[in-house]
C-alpha cells in the first residue's frame, strides 16, 4: 500500500502549493481565505455583474424536453473586469454543492475566472446589473465573506431536488446592496428573447424558473441552512412561503 502523504507533512504542503498540482482558475473560499486569489485579480475594477441562471443540462438532454418543461437551474454571480487580466475577462461566483466530502450537502463557495465576457454560453438567462466601477472585486467577495455567508448547506424542495444556490444568491445581492455596490434593477437581459417583463429587480428574477423554450414562471425560493448567518427575509423576497 502506498504511504500517505499527508504523513509527511512538509512534502504534502509542498505538493499543494505546486502550480501542477492546484487548479490556479478556481478558488475555494469556504476553505481559503480571499487572500488565495492572486491580488492582481482582487484589485481589478468591476464593469459589469450579471445574474446567471446556468441549466444543469447538456444541449442534447434538453433536446429531449418538452418546450414548456421546467429547466432547472443553478444561480451564479459573472463579474467582468473593466480591463482583462492577463488572458482573464471576469471572475464567476457561485454557492455549489461540495462532492469530494462524505456530506454532499454541504455548499463550497467558488471563485472561477473566466476567459470570455458577457453571458456564459450554458445560462438559460442572463440578467446584467449596474455596479459601482469604482470598487474593487475584493469588495465585492468582502461584503459576501464577511457576513459569514460561505457557511452553507443546501436543502431539497417538495420534490426532492437539492436547493440552495438561489437563497445564497438573493441573501449574498441582498448584502452587495446594501453596500452601495450594486443597483437591484435590471440593465439588460441575454438572450433578448422571449421578451421579459419589464421593470424587473434581481429579486424577481431569482425568484423566477424557465421552460426549454426560455420562458419565465414564477417558482419559489426553497431555503438551505446557513451555518453562521442569520437569513434576512424582506417582502419582495421570493421565498416560498
Amino acid at each position: 500500500m502506498d504511504e500517505d502523504p499527508t504523513s509527511d507533512l512538509s512534502f504534502y504542503n509542498e505538493l499543494c502549493h505546486w502550480d501542477g498540482f492546484r487548479n490556479t482558475t478556481q478558488f475555494d473560499l469556504t476553505q481559503n481565505s480571499l487572500e488565495s486569489i492572486p491580488r492582481e485579480f482582487l484589485e481589478a475594477i468591476p464593469a459589469t455583474f450579471f445574474i446567471e441562471l446556468l441549466s444543469n443540462l447538456e444541449e442534447d438532454d434538453l433536446e429531449y424536453l418538452d418546450p414548456d418543461d421546467e429547466v432547472f437551474t443553478h444561480a451564479a454571480f459573472k463579474i467582468d473586469f473593466a480591463t482583462p487580466v492577463k488572458q482573464y475577462k471576469g471572475i464567476k461566483v457561485c454557492m455549489s454543492l461540495e462532492l469530494t466530502t462524505r456530506n454532499a450537502r454541504e455548499g463550497n463557495l467558488s471563485a472561477n475566472l473566466v476567459t470570455y465576457s458577457g453571458m456564459t454560453a450554458s445560462s438559460m438567462r442572463s440578467y446584467s446589473f449596474p455596479i459601482d466601477q469604482s470598487i474593487t472585486v475584493r469588495q465585492v467577495l468582502e461584503a459576501i465573506t464577511s457576513k459569514r455567508l460561505q457557511y452553507f448547506k443546501f436543502g431539497f424542495d417538495p420534490s426532492e431536488n437539492y436547493c440552495g444556490c438561489r437563497d445564497f444568491a438573493v441573501q449574498a445581492f441582498y448584502h452587495l446592496q446594501a453596500c452601495g455596490y450594486v443597483d437591484p434593477n435590471v440593465e439588460a437581459v441575454f438572450p433578448e428573447e422571449p421578451p421579459v417583463a419589464a421593470g424587473l429587480t434581481a429579486y424577481d428574477i431569482l425568484g423566477t424558473g424557465y421552460s426549454r423554450d426560455g420562458m419565465p414562471f414564477e417558482r419559489p425560493i426553497d431555503k438551505g441552512t446557513f451555518h453562521q448567518y442569520t437569513r434576512v427575509v424582506e417582502p419582495y423576497m421570493k421565498y416560498r412561503r
